[in-house]
């Protein structure tokens, strides 16, 4: 009877513990109820707010800062000084700033690095309004459409709306401005392409006058001017080459053509990549005269780099460009003369 007596209280307890583990097992994976109510990681911002943007992670780490200046342009300081690209800067800032957050994820500190919210596999994003902290949180996978996400002072894992990963690589590369130059179309005055086909030079006296071809060139074709613009005004770089590289200064050394852009005096000269006359003191202030810039373009001679090569005249650093950027900028389908084929099928580049 006793031996009996101790067989049901052993099975009671058994019963007793296994209930304790079923509540904390099913209890453990969900947040207390105020993180299931929590409608926001940080407190709102005005994206116009924010002076500094660090991320860091695995991959890297860059920073961002916001030029004092009333343009506001935006620079990467670290780990180089390069302009930045303000359209991947206002990307970022716009979805932060309207960051919604789906339901919550678990708050144990086991599933944080399959989630990829711990400090181990996470972009770590801040934004810093002079000394003041606006945003701290830790950027995780994209998992079904939702990028998981957590304060970093905080366990809970929560689910965001959108594609924070892609917003946010911490690598200067992704962050670097890759315009190469910076003008509006309406703004060129005179065009000078020097390469294997010969020597082609337009010019025009308004934005609304025709393109006039000096010498006993044909006038040329307004269409193809427009769109030869077009590609000068939109060209970006692939990559950033080393100036400094033997291969990179022995082709640059050999160029296939220079164009040389020149646009309506008094033309104000924007920050950072923008075109600028010789001796101008300020960025930002009107020209005293014609600005002028000269592209030089070679063949890159690396085997891995499948393009072509661009460099400015005021600036050491060399892009890595398209075969299909390299044609359009070389003015394809604009006639030099009678007896010569257009300045982009005999000067264009060839693979």
């Amino acid at each position: 009877m006793r031996h009996r007596s101790r067989t049901w209280l052993a099975l009671i307890a058994f019963i007793g513990l296994l209930g304790v583990w079923l509540v904390l097992e099913r209890t453990a994976d969900r947040p207390p109820a105020p993180a299931a109510a929590r409608t926001r990681l940080f407190a709102a911002f005005s994206p116009s707010a924010v002076t500094r943007i660090v991320l860091s992670g695995p991959a890297g780490a860059i920073t961002l800062e916001r030029a004092a200046d009333p343009r506001g342009a935006w620079q990467l300081v670290l780990p180089l000084r390069a302009p930045a690209d303000r359209q991947a800067v206002a990307r970022l800032l716009a979805a932060l700033a309207d960051l919604r957050l789906g339901d919550p994820v678990t708050a144990r500190l086991d599933r944080q690095g399959a989630l990829g919210v711990d400090q181990a596999t996470a972009t770590r994003v801040r934004l810093l309004a002079g000394s003041r902290l606006l945003a701290d949180l830790f950027v995780g996978h994209l998992i079904d459409g939702h990028t998981m996400v957590r304060a970093t002072n905080d366990e809970h894992v929560l689910q965001a709306i959108g594609n924070l990963p892609a917003l946010t690589v911490p690598s200067a590369g992704f962050w670097r401005d890759h315009r190469i130059v910076d003008f509006a179309p309406d703004d060129a005055r005179r065009l000078a392409l020097d390469g294997p086909a010969g020597t082609l030079r337009l010019r025009r006296e308004t934005a609304t006058t025709p393109w006039l071809a000096e010498g006993a060139t044909p006038a040329p074709d307004p269409d193809a001017v427009r769109a030869w613009l077009a590609a000068l005004a939109a060209l970006r770089a692939e990559s950033f080459l080393d100036p400094a590289d033997l291969a990179t200064a022995r082709a640059l050394a050999t160029p296939l053509a220079r164009l040389r852009l020149e646009l309506a005096a008094g033309t104000a000269v924007r920050a950072g990549t923008a075109v600028r006359a010789a001796g101008t003191a300020v960025q930002g202030a009107p020209a005293a005269s014609a600005p002028a810039l000269t592209l030089t373009l070679a063949r890159a001679h690396h085997p891995e780099d499948d393009g072509y090569l661009v460099r400015r005249d005021d600036r050491p650093q060399v892009y890595l460009i398209s075969a299909a950027d390299a044609l359009a900028i070389t003015g394809g389908g604009i006639v030099v003369s009678p007896a010569r084929r257009p300045v982009g099928t005999a000067a264009s580049p060839r693979r």
